[in-house]
């Protein structure tokens, strides 16, 4: 499945939006996503997959990304290498559309918006723009916290300490409603 989604033909690429400024390509299916990654990203990822790999085993629910893979690749243009994760894309689901809003959270409120004049439709936005309460089922709700928890516990035990929480706002309209059809 992986391979053949990572087909040349079945790619679209787009520069992040966060301030790594990593490049990031999509499969035409978009249920993967190759990230590229700095010489310490990577370096870190090798050395924290073990850890990973454990936690996500005993953790079936986690919201951690599922991470297929952490590379370097040589070639001859400038730099030399190439370093790139490959992980699953959450927003590819069983909901039939798109997210209408996507927000990159992670608890602050220093720099945490996007100005308006940077915003476009695709835009993910942060803790600050959000103007109105999420909705989220109360069955789902101490799951949810509970989950948010253990990740975040797995996390600062590793010493990782920059995380966002991507949350997909989604709701039918007229125009995403004919996508189900």
């Amino acid at each position: 499945d992986l391979l053949v989604s990572f087909a040349l033909r079945n790619l679209t690429g787009i520069k992040g939006e966060g301030k790594s400024g990593a490049f990031l390509l999509f499969t035409k299916d978009r249920r993967f996503i190759l990230k590229t990654a700095t010489k310490e990203e990577r370096d870190f990822l090798w050395e924290f997959l073990p850890y990973y790999l454990q936690y996500i085993k005993k953790n079936k629910d986690t919201l951690l990304p599922r991470l297929f893979g952490v590379y370097s690749m040589k070639h001859e243009g400038i730099g030399g290498v190439v370093r790139f994760i490959i992980m699953n894309n959450i927003f590819c689901s069983h909901v039939y559309y798109d997210p209408i809003e996507k927000y990159d959270l992670k608890g602050s409120k220093a720099g945490r918006f996007v100005p308006e004049h940077k915003r476009e439709f695709t835009s993910t936005l942060k803790d600050l723009d959000i103007k109105r309460k999420l909705w989220i089922p109360q069955s789902l709700y101490p799951k949810l916290l509970v989950q948010l928890e253990k990740d975040s516990k797995f996390l600062a035990t590793h010493k990782v300490m920059d995380y966002s929480f991507l949350v997909g706002v989604h709701y039918e309209t007229e125009t995403n409603a004919s996508q189900k059809k």
